[in-house]
This record gives C-alpha cells, structure tokens and sequence, in this order.
C-alpha cells in the first residue's frame, strides 16, 4: 500500500518504481484518488516485483493551481515461510500543495 497526505479534495496520482528499475504497471495505481477531508489518499496493488531491495513510490497532487509531490522508498523483501515476496507500506509523509 502507498498512502500520503495532502490538502483535502487534492486529486492525486502515483508512480511506483521497482528495484529492477521498471514501473509498477497495475490498474489499480492508474486510477487517481482525491484527497478525503483529513486529506488521506492510498493506493492497494498486487505486487509484481519479482527483485527484492528497495522501491521508490511518488505521489503528485493537484489542487486548483497549486501542486506538489511526495516521494518515500519502501522495502521488497522475501517471506521466509512461503516462495513469495511482501512489501513494506509506502508512507509519502506530505505531498503538499502550496
């Protein structure tokens, strides 16, 4: 999950780059969310990294004519009771308008 903070009503978008270097390429990180009245917004994806190391998420917002972005590196790691990998939770801390 990428969760950020923002203005609330602020449409946002995320980009989601992987250890590989490629971009996430989900459906569910294509759709962009508007900031409720806390201004929370978040992002839920299956995971299609299959390198483990450190991710890089970005969240740009837009709210009238004032923009700003927020970027925060997350974790791929292997789960050590199945084949399977899990990430760490993206926390972009303030992607600010203004």
């Amino acid at each position: 999950m990428v969760a950020a903070t923002t203005g609330p009503g602020a449409t946002c978008m995320v980009a989601v780059r992987y250890p590989s270097g490629h971009g996430a390429t989900s459906a569910a990180l294509a759709t962009s969310q508007t900031a409720d009245a806390g201004g929370r917004v978040a992002w839920t994806w299956r995971l299609s990294a299959r390198r483990l190391g450190t991710a890089l998420a970005t969240v740009h917002c837009v709210q009238g004519a004032r923009e700003g972005s927020g970027t925060a590196a997350f974790a791929i790691q292997e789960r050590r009771s199945a084949r399977s990998v899990r990430c760490q939770t993206a926390v972009v801390r303030q992607a600010a308008v203004g």
